[in-house]
């Protein structure tokens, strides 16, 4: 039920018509096809538009923001309603005993949710994945929860470097030290709660969600999305093997294909997971351009490239193998 980005453009131009709001700069021209070109044009500053203009782009931009955060919210309990997939719970436990490091753009908490159905008896909570401090709700009530993140090695780290879906911060202009409030749930994945009653505690903060433009960098100047990256980087500086489940690569990410580019080592193996075969290709031109014809010094496994179920295969030949 997660969507593609083609997918999140038109709910979100669904849900900005049905709001009334469907005037939204660009809409009905062939820039709103391409949903990262369309927020781009929002969200920055083109010189030929007037000030007033560009100020509209720039609410425009909030709004589609906000939408984007209720598409996806609805997506994800769409899925929780779904009995889990046991190929993700058994993935989830494999990074959890293999202590990786996951690195995710996703903002969704289905991998909080079924770490949650396994090890929520513990009396763990999903806190307990991140490895920056993210501020429980409760606090704004005066209540204090406490959390330990599992010690580096001791389990899964998850490393959300575009926020997630129930983080709330400041918006637009916060200082660096904004503190980012989790709105936290409660698992397990059957009985999965958004915790509505906490709405009334981010009524004047707005979602921790990274949009998916080229232009992201005033939302890096918060310090725990910072310390995010900078751990993340850590991470694949430390990686023998990088398994990259998913994630596209697309060109406009610059960001975090730099974020590859520069800090995997050499003699690291990459293993694209992906329906896509041209993942890998993408991955063998990055490497090909920055490392000047070393491309040898990184292998790019592509077994589990172009196929329809390639997150379900990699856990049966990796997880469970025969």
């Amino acid at each position: 039920y997660m969507p593609t980005l083609p997918d999140l453009s038109r709910e979100v131009q669904r849900q900005l018509a049905a709001e009334n709001r469907g005037n939204v700069p660009g809409v009905g021209t062939p820039i709103a096809k391409d949903f990262e070109a369309w927020l781009n044009y929002l969200v920055s500053t083109p010189p030929w538009l007037s000030d007033p203009d560009r100020l509209r782009n720039r609410a425009a931009f909030f709004d589609v923001a906000a939408a984007i955060h209720q598409a996806l919210t609805e997506a994800q309990l769409r899925t929780t309603n779904d009995p889990r997939r046991e190929w993700l719970q058994k993935l989830v436990m494999h990074w959890q005993e293999n202590s990786a490091s996951v690195i995710t753009l996703n903002y969704d908490i289905l991998v909080e949710l079924a770490w949650l159905t396994e090890y929520q008896q513990s009396r763990h909570v999903a806190q307990d994945l991140y490895s920056v401090a993210i501020t429980p709700i409760e606090t704004r009530t005066g209540a204090v929860k406490g959390y330990t993140p599992e010690p580096e090695g001791q389990g899964m780290r998850l490393l959300k470097l575009h926020g997630s879906l129930t983080w709330w911060y400041s918006g637009d202009g916060s200082p660096p030290g904004d503190p980012v409030y989790d709105q936290g749930a409660q698992g397990p994945w059957e009985y999965f709660s958004r915790q509505d009653h906490h709405r009334q505690y981010v009524i004047d903060k707005a979602p921790m969600i990274v949009p998916p433009t080229a232009v992201k960098s005033e939302y890096y100047g918060n310090q725990i999305i910072r310390s995010l990256w900078v751990q993340a980087a850590e991470a694949l500086r430390d990686a023998d093997e990088i398994v990259i489940m998913g994630c596209s690569l697309p060109p406009s990410d610059l960001l975090f294909r730099s974020m590859l580019a520069t800090e995997v080592k050499a003699g690291a193996a990459i293993v694209p997971v992906n329906l896509r075969e041209d993942v890998a290709n993408e991955l063998e031109q990055l490497f090909e351009v920055i490392l000047a014809g070393e491309a040898a010094r990184v292998t790019i496994n592509r077994n589990y490239v172009g196929k329809e179920k390639a997150v379900e295969q990699w856990v049966i030949d990796v997880v469970n193998p025969e």
